[in-house]
This record gives C-alpha cells, structure tokens and sequence, in this order.
C-alpha cells in the first residue's frame, strides 16, 4: 500500500479535477482511482484530439491554399468561401469554383477553361494514391 500522505493528497487533486471539470470529463475523471491515472487520461484524450485537429488543419490549409493562387476575377467566390461559418472540404472548394468558372463563362475559351483544371491537376500531382503508392490520383480514382 502506499504513503497515506500521499494518497490523501492525490485523492484532494482527483477530487478538485472532478470538482472543476465540466459534467461530461467529471464522470470520465471520477473512474479513475488516483490523480495521476486522471491526468494521464486526460493527457491520453487530448493528444489524440490534438492528431485529429492537425489532420483537419491540414485538409482546409490544402482547400484554402489553392483559393490563394487563383486569379483576381475570383475574388468574390474566395472571399465567399474563405468566410463560411463551416470549414470547406476541398471537394467543396472545387465545386464552388467549378461553378464560378461557368458564371464567369471561361468554358467557351479553351485556354481560360483550362486555368482551374491545371489548378487542380498541379494540386493532384502533388497527392499520392492510399492503394497504389502512385501520384497523381487519388484511390476513388485508382485504376488498379
């Protein structure tokens, strides 16, 4: 058995986690037995939400960075996407400006309707398929 000491202090920390957490970490915290195993599982809890969050930094940073190469006649549509309450996907992006480039009426000028495509194809080449290792396409798009 341990040092009552210690254990009375630990149990005063266990007991000032649960007391100042919200309800929803309380119960989480109140499973565990010492102030040490709480810390360690909460530190367990947010590193991985931490992983998470830089994942999904990294998605819209993608999405947002393709926005900031595009010409100023795109503007309207940037600054629409760049401020929704919601973080746009890429797939989200592209539509948006998919549809802005038929508004603008790019498509009946060959070389203007190819800006955006050559946008996103030099965004692809940069991305590497999840099943076949190779660049260029993504694994909804594999050929093997």
């Amino acid at each position: 058995m341990g040092d009552p000491v210690d254990e009375e202090k630990s149990g005063k920390v266990l007991g000032y986690f649960i007391l100042y957490a919200d309800e929803v970490h309380g119960e989480m915290i109140e499973r565990w037995k010492t102030a040490k195993e709480a810390w360690a599982g909460l530190e367990a809890l947010y590193k991985a939400k931490s992983k998470a969050n830089l994942v999904q930094l990294k998605k819209q940073f993608n999405a947002l960075q393709l926005l900031a190469g595009l010409p100023a006649e795109y503007n309207n549509i940037t600054s629409i996407i760049e401020n929704r309450t919601d973080d746009p996907t890429m797939d989200q992006v592209l539509a948006a400006l998919i549809l802005e480039e038929q508004k603008i009426g790019r498509q009946n000028d060959p070389l203007e309707a190819t800006a955006l495509m050559a946008k996103v194809k030099d965004w692809k080449a940069d991305k590497r398929c999840n099943h076949c290792k190779e660049p260029g396409h993504f694994k909804r798009e594999c050929p093997k």
